[in-house]
């Protein structure tokens, strides 16, 4: 197949995977949402900064897919150190010295959405697919926090909830606003990515 996993069994909320793309070697992150939701936690960021580390010891593009709905939240992981576990895999980014290209394929969210190759780490592109969402925290929570209130007053509370939500998804978490405001490159199809990926590539490499 041409894929060659790292550490399948180990926190696999998160995928590392070496690749071959338009020929060459490609390093592959990406959130898995099958397990725990493709959340990022003190292990998962271990992994995940080995692995871009490892990349950018020899050049290797580092190709990020991501799907976060956040850092796990907690006295636990907050225990296990998980902001500065978390930090290296931002410093990693940062720090690689091969192509980085990200592409968010559903949920960015918060500070995971930073850690997990985003521009402002050094990204040299990263594209947003429609469906996905890009806001500083998902939509349940920003509405529990925001018109706690309004839900606490009303009447059938899971409908305004729902409301509500649906609404902040189109005003503040749609990715064409995101790239209007720069966050990411461009809103592309899902059919576009490869495409984008190699035309990326042949550019950063040549």
């Amino acid at each position: 197949s041409g894929l060659f996993e790292i550490m399948p069994t180990r926190c696999p909320s998160v995928i590392t995977l070496f690749a071959r793309l338009d020929s060459k070697p490609v390093g592959i992150l990406a959130n898995q949402p099958n397990a725990r939701g493709g959340i990022l936690d003190t292990q998962t960021s271990v992994k995940a900064s080995r692995f871009v580390d490892y990349c950018g010891r020899f050049g290797i593009p580092v190709l990020t897919f991501v799907d976060v709905p956040g850092f796990l939240p907690g006295t636990v992981e907050e225990g296990r150190g998980v902001i500065t576990y978390g930090a290296t895999l931002l410093r990693a980014y940062a720090e690689a010295t091969g192509p980085l290209l990200t592409v968010i394929v559903r949920k960015a969210y918060g500070g995971a959405y930073i850690a997990m190759g985003s521009p402002s780490l050094g990204a040299d592109a990263c594209w947003a697919w429609p469906g996905s969402e890009i806001a500083v925290m998902g939509p349940g929570g920003a509405v529990a926090l925001l018109n706690r209130r309004e839900l606490a007053a009303a009447e059938d509370p899971a409908a305004l909830r729902d409301e509500l939500a649906a609404d902040y998804r189109e005003s503040v978490a749609r990715p064409w606003l995101a790239a209007e405001a720069g966050i990411v490159d461009d809103v592309i199809l899902p059919e576009e990515t490869r495409d984008r990926l190699v035309a990326s590539l042949r550019m950063l490499t040549a």
